[in-house]
């Protein structure tokens, strides 16, 4: 008999090695595309561009773990669905918030061309509110990479509807078929002038960038997440050459989708072969992929997220001050290591400091309403 995905969570609840692994590769890849955006021209570049869909597997390890952690926690609480939505706002606001105050202060006007003339009370309020993501003008204006944020967080607002629907992986794929459906049609009225109406002052260019940020474009790749969950005790079931025979297909297929993959054909394929990769990665955790280095960066994915564009700008300050000039490639690992370590920094501090004590805090509010509740209960039956 095949073990169970929530046997892994019996450990230390939401948290699985391979899961935090994904993580860390998807922050990397991120961080690889935009340090290759600070350099013209250096071999392995397009290689490099295609690290933009490691926004694609954060949202794939989201969604495998909102199941994962719900399924396990549902018959143990009063209320389930309350305590889901507290840790959601728990994990995400207080660093979020940080990080709304940290740009705001340090002048990061290399995100404010999003945003029509300056940022206003609108821009911020939106986006403390976690309401940015439904808005050209504010998606990605106040803090950097935000409109992942905001698409993360209206995911979170329908999953509990999902969590009841998906129930197996055959609906999980019907879901995600029905999702591609949708997000073509409502993308395509988009960009066919349902944008350009709703927000006229708004630049066509930025029309089009809202149009391939937003939740509707993005929304299937949470439902690969539901369907990898779905698909770990099958898949699970295989002899180990099998999974590692998968595991290895899946990492040959992405390198070949990196290097030959672009366009609307990259934007379709790549997550699925992502979640091919995730779900691989779990059912065969081997050492190479999941190990302590990968798992720490994991665990720091989302400080390191919002930390990392402050430390790139001061990585690209420091470069030009070196008594050597750093051209092509050499230029890029320079800024790409340097960056990774001055954000390893940044966001240790900050998972310690402000991640930790918001998802502890979230917590203690679970376990107190559920003994508020219990002791409702218990009165109420007396």
């Amino acid at each position: 008999m095949s073990a169970s995905p929530l046997a892994f969570f019996d450990s230390e609840p939401g948290r699985l090695e391979s899961i935090d692994a994904l993580r860390g590769f998807a922050f990397i890849a991120v961080l690889l595309v935009h340090a290759s955006q600070a350099v013209p021209e250096f071999p392995g570049r397009d290689i490099a561009k295609a690290g933009a869909y490691g926004v694609s597997l954060f949202f794939i390890a989201s969604a495998y773990t909102l199941l994962a952690s719900y399924n396990r926690r549902r018959s143990k609480e009063i209320a389930p669905l309350r305590s889901f939505f507290i840790r959601r706002v728990f994990r995400i606001l207080p660093l979020f918030w940080a990080g709304i105050l940290f740009y705001f202060f340090i002048d990061g006007t290399w995100n404010r061309g999003w945003a029509e003339g300056s940022l206003t009370w609108f821009h911020f309020t939106l986006t403390a509110l976690l309401l940015h993501g439904w808005h050209p003008d504010t998606i990605n204006s106040v803090v950097p990479g935000g409109w992942s944020i905001a698409a993360e967080f209206g995911f979170y607002m329908m999953a509990p509807a999902l969590f009841q629907i998906i129930t197996t992986w055959r609906r999980a794929l019907a879901g995600y078929i029905l999702a591609c459906a949708l997000a073509l049609t409502i993308n395509s009225a988009a960009r066919g002038g349902l944008i350009a109406l709703l927000f006229p002052e708004v630049a066509p260019w930025r029309r089009g960038s809202f149009t391939w940020l937003w939740l509707p474009a993005h929304f299937p790749t949470f439902l690969l997440g539901f369907l990898a969950y779905h698909l770990h005790d099958p898949i699970r079931a295989f002899t180990p050459k099998m999974r590692g025979a998968l595991l290895a297909g899946a990492c040959v297929c992405l390198l070949i989708g990196a290097l030959s993959l672009n366009g609307a054909l990259a934007d379709f394929l790549f997550p699925i072969l992502l979640a091919g990769f995730a779900i691989a990665l779990i059912v065969w955790p081997i050492s190479l992929l999941v190990n302590r280095f990968t798992c720490f960066v994991g665990m720091l994915s989302f400080s390191a997220y919002i930390t990392h564009f402050a430390a790139l700008r001061v990585m690209e300050n420091i470069l030009p001050l070196l008594p050597i000039h750093l051209s092509g490639f050499a230029a890029f690992a320079s800024l790409l290591l340097g960056t990774f370590s001055l954000t390893i920094v940044a966001s240790t501090i900050t998972y310690h400091g402000i991640e930790k004590p918001g998802i502890a805090l979230g917590r203690r509010l679970v376990r107190k309403l559920q003994n508020t509740s219990t002791t409702y209960s218990a009165l109420k039956t007396a």
